[in-house]
């Protein structure tokens, strides 16, 4: 849309006006709406190429009924379960396409380090809640927490009935919440 809107901008102005400063500037402008506009199609699409190409290597190298711990998953219930009785601590990240506030979040917070580098480790679990469609099973986890809204972060310890929650976090937080929650024994890994 933005790459449309800028050469919109760069053809009406060429025909409503013949003076060249109001060509040069308004060319620039449009230039620039719709060269962002690119960039940021290109790395986006880049970025998550390599999370599909990371998470399907993951998949693939992964022992059968033996939970991944280097790469974003899924959630599903059962593997929640499973993460959580084999001693992992689990972050949930609940999300949907149409959240604009989740995708920040994930860029600013989750997807840089030291977050990402610690998310990545043995002992944590990664799971995506996919809110986009209103038959997800997140929508039940959700709701089981007591939230109504995303974005949602939701951290649990292998021993904690409850989550240590947060709709807004800041790297430091997160970090602190894994150490909480983890306890003496993601702190000893």
């Amino acid at each position: 849309f933005a790459i449309a809107a800028g050469g919109w901008l760069l053809v009406r102005t060429f025909q409503i006006t013949k003076k060249p400063v109001p060509r040069a500037s308004f060319t620039l402008i449009g230039a620039i709406v719709g060269g962002v506009a690119l960039l940021y199609a290109l790395d986006s699409t880049s970025n998550a190429k390599e999370v599909y190409q990371t998470k399907q290597a993951a998949i693939a190298e992964a022992e059968p009924g033996r939970i991944i711990t280097t790469t974003w998953i899924d959630y599903e219930p059962k593997l929640l379960e499973q993460a959580r009785a084999d001693g992992y601590t689990v972050v949930l990240d609940f999300t949907a396409e149409w959240c604009l506030n989740c995708k920040a979040l994930k860029a600013a917070v989750l997807n840089k380090d030291p977050v990402k580098g610690r998310l990545a480790q043995d002992d944590i679990v990664t799971m995506t809640v996919d809110l986009t469609s209103t038959k997800a099973p997140g929508w039940d986890r959700l709701r089981e927490l007591g939230q109504t809204g995303i974005p949602l972060l939701a951290v649990y310890g292998p021993a904690e009935d409850e989550p240590w929650l947060a709709n807004n976090y800041t790297p430091q937080q997160v970090l602190g919440a894994i150490d909480q929650v983890g306890g003496a024994e993601t702190a000893a890994r």
